[in-house]
């Protein structure tokens, strides 16, 4: 199936305090988008408000060259979709937990008890050897399970971030952490832990600034936390971008902030990159992420590029949640655990992969591949929040899609 691509034009009209936006796409040159265009405006005035709500979020993606993997898929796409899977982490229980024995806290001196009961789970797996462990080998022998070893210092850095961290209230009881409470007491610790002590070469950033383009500086953006590397240039790239939020998931805005940051990142990657492939472009990935409190989701943007047609499109696609702050500590270390190996297995690979290209010899730019990325707004899109889990209505944008060779074709309000 030839691979699509879309370009967006916006035209806003205010209607009262609402905001009517145009996205126009000529779908003689992306007729992938066809069935999706029709679906999401079907579902933007749908009865049910978590699917108009998903719809409308989707149709203010399309404006970035975002697609919605599920929605896409359903609307008949049957491209490449990766599934994203996670290893099983394997560590040194021994070794990690001799750290904590000697300390008063029994939080701490009882972390090598919980570490063995998550390996007879096989939530993690220990390379020292018990007969508990013994059976389980024996059990799950023809199983072909995949494992990731994470060094000691890591696994002591992450246990402790997760143990020591205390929800405390900013305004007294009954109130929630402050943003920059979770941020320094968690979150930090674990992002620092991760990715420094992984890679040298990747940096950890906090308030990374994006210069979206065409407005000197003014409708530029900042995220939150960004793992970040160079190149050859000391130029800094962005593979991991997270916003954090406070107060509830259902009440902010901020899936498409991060989506919106994360496209600009990746046009200027293959931008800069010297004449990659096709394969090479559709191997590229960025990961976001939103944070509320102690809970993290993750989800992956990746290209879709057809050489042959000049054509490229970003494809969305939510992965993995994970809760560190729930009433039992042993399934907060197991998901700490997990996220760290995602974190490096998955989401590091990226980054090395994006850094080998961005460091690759000069040889000559892919003018073909700079010819198809999309051009994108130049204002970023900027944070919002409710104090009700869906927008008030009369506070929704409206959104108008349209066919630019058949002007109408996809007209509809909601």
């Amino acid at each position: 199936m030839p691979t699509p691509i879309n370009t967006i034009k916006r035209r806003k009209i205010c209607i009262g305090t609402r905001n009517t936006y145009n996205v126009k796409i000529d779908l003689r040159r992306h007729p992938a988008l066809r069935s999706y265009c029709r679906l999401i405006c079907e579902l933007q005035i749908h009865h049910v408000e978590e699917v108009s709500q998903r719809a409308r979020h989707s149709i203010a993606m399309l404006r970035w060259s975002v697609v919605n993997c599920e929605i896409f898929m359903q609307a008949g796409w049957n491209g490449n979709h990766r599934i994203n899977t996670i290893s099983t982490p394997r560590i040194r229980i021994k070794l990690a937990s001799a750290a904590f024995k000697q300390h008063p806290n029994k939080q701490l001196n009882s972390v090598e008890t919980t570490l063995w009961s998550l390996c007879d789970k096989g939530v993690i797996c220990s390379h020292e050897i018990s007969l508990t462990t013994f059976i389980r080998w024996l059990f799950y022998y023809n199983e072909k399970k995949n494992y990731y070893d994470i060094d000691d210092l890591t696994v002591i850095s992450v246990i402790l971030a997760v143990i020591l961290y205390k929800h405390t209230p900013c305004r007294g009881v009954g109130s929630s952490p402050s943003e920059s409470h979770v941020k320094i007491e968690l979150w930090s610790r674990l992002f620092s832990a991760i990715f420094a002590l992984h890679n040298l070469k990747f940096l950890p950033t906090w308030e990374l600034q994006h210069l979206i383009s065409g407005n000197a500086g003014r409708g530029s953006s900042r995220s939150d936390f960004a793992a970040v590397t160079n190149n050859q240039d000391d130029r800094q790239f962005a593979f991991f971008l997270v916003e954090f939020e406070n107060g509830g998931f259902e009440v902010h805005k901020d899936n498409v902030v991060v989506v919106a940051e994360a496209v600009h990142e990746f046009n200027r990657i293959l931008s800069l990159i010297h004449y990659p492939t096709e394969e090479e472009v559709n191997n590229l990935c960025l990961h976001t992420g939103l944070v509320n409190g102690t809970t993290i989701h993750l989800s992956t943007l990746r290209p879709v590029y057809d050489q042959e047609r000049s054509a490229l499109i970003y494809i969305n696609d939510e992965i993995l949640s994970f809760n560190l702050l729930s009433i039992d500590v042993e399934e907060n270390i197991g998901n700490a655990l997990r996220l760290a190996t995602y974190l490096r297995e998955t989401v590091c690979a990226s980054g090395a992969l994006i850094r080998s290209l961005l460091n690759r010899q000069p040889m000559k730019f892919n003018y073909d591949l700079r010819a198809a990325l999309p051009k994108l707004p130049r204002e970023a899109v900027k944070p919002r929040e409710f104090k009700t889990k869906y927008t008030p209505l009369e506070k929704r944008d409206l959104y108008n899609i349209s066919d630019e060779s058949e002007p109408g074709e996809f007209g509809t309000f909601c």
